[in-house]
């Protein structure tokens, strides 16, 4: 195995300056759509992708690949955009099962009329702040228009990266703070004694706790919520396609809600999509059950990150 080639500390500040300006850029050019154009810049996104496709339609699995957006958010996407009239669904005529997403002529136009806009709060955000030789080459630039990454990169030695030094390098901040742990460990017995008043099942709960580590990548919240969820009666098959569950009719209209606005929690997409979501789920669920939801993703997220960054190991089982 070739030894790992860890990045130095000037190539970790362009990673993550990099990171930072990619991010700020995207929410500048979201915040100008929603205000002067009344669409997301995911949804923009979309409109982009298909109209530069052959007949104006792409696959869903096609669409999916080339827009930024995960799969799921997209088939959400899709759905928003043909309530507004924008796409249209079509049969796929070599593969009966098979569905098409489709601009419309309306959503050509809104395509058109959104553009001027967009295009100028690129220019102002990114080519402007350019000299014309560093707009082939902007990285040096974008290191310093993006905000500054907080605290001292890590040395190769200890690097989060660093699969053999990273449990002993990493402080367990719950037998650091066992208090402040046994606080969360509070929360977390009284959200189950309000899943029991809101009639859900440990199944139906530790669906929710697996699709949050799924992702946020937690794997030690995984090793222990797969388990948790297999004991509570839950199946292989459905665990196998939980990270795919849009494209399986495996699941209740009840768990679909549920899966949606934890998703939604977990991910915090533009806030048109956010309001898309919650709109979704409350047509399946109640307050009770919306709030019991809202706590568990909230809460498996807050484990979520307790064990990623005190590098929670996975033990392997006998």
């Amino acid at each position: 195995m070739e030894p790992t080639r860890w990045l130095s500390a000037e190539e970790q500040n362009t990673w993550r300056a990099y990171l930072d300006a990619t991010r700020l850029l995207l929410q500048a050019l979201d915040r100008q759509l929603t205000r002067d154009a009344g669409i997301s810049f995911t949804d923009f996104e979309l409109l982009v992708v298909l109209s530069e496709a052959p007949q104006r339609q792409l696959r869903m699995r096609e669409l999916a690949d080339a827009v930024t957006t995960t799969r799921s958010g997209v088939t959400r996407a899709i759905s928003r955009l043909v309530d507004t009239g924008w796409v249209r669904r079509v049969e796929c005529e070599d593969d009966k099962r098979g569905t098409l997403a489709e601009l419309t002529d309306a959503g050509a136009e809104k395509l058109a009329a959104a553009s001027p806009g967009h295009v100028a709060e690129v220019r102002r955000n990114m080519f402007d702040l350019l000299s014309p030789p560093r707009r082939r080459h902007p990285r040096s630039r974008l290191q310093r228009n993006a905000h500054p990454p907080a605290g001292t990169p890590l040395s190769p030695e200890r690097s989060a990266m660093s699969s053999t030094s990273a449990e002993n390098d990493y402080v367990h901040i719950d037998k650091q703070s066992p208090a402040v742990y046994q606080a969360q460990i509070g929360v977390a017995k009284a959200i189950r004694h309000a899943t029991t008043e809101a009639g859900m099942d440990r199944r139906f709960v530790e669906l929710i706790n697996v699709r949050v580590s799924q992702i946020n990548r937690c794997a030690y919240c995984l090793d222990v919520h797969v388990a948790a969820a297999l004991a509570a009666g839950e199946t292989q098959q459905r665990l196998a396609v939980l990270p795919a569950w849009q494209e399986t009719t495996l699941f209740s209209e009840r768990e679909v809600a549920a899966l949606t606005l934890a998703e939604s929690i977990t991910t915090l997409p533009d806030a048109h999509t956010q309001e898309t979501d919650y709109a979704f789920a409350r047509r399946f669920l109640s307050e009770q059950e919306i709030s019991t939801v809202s706590w568990i993703a909230v809460t498996m997220n807050a484990f979520n990150r307790i064990s990623i960054v005190s590098r929670h190991p996975v033990r392997p089982k006998q």
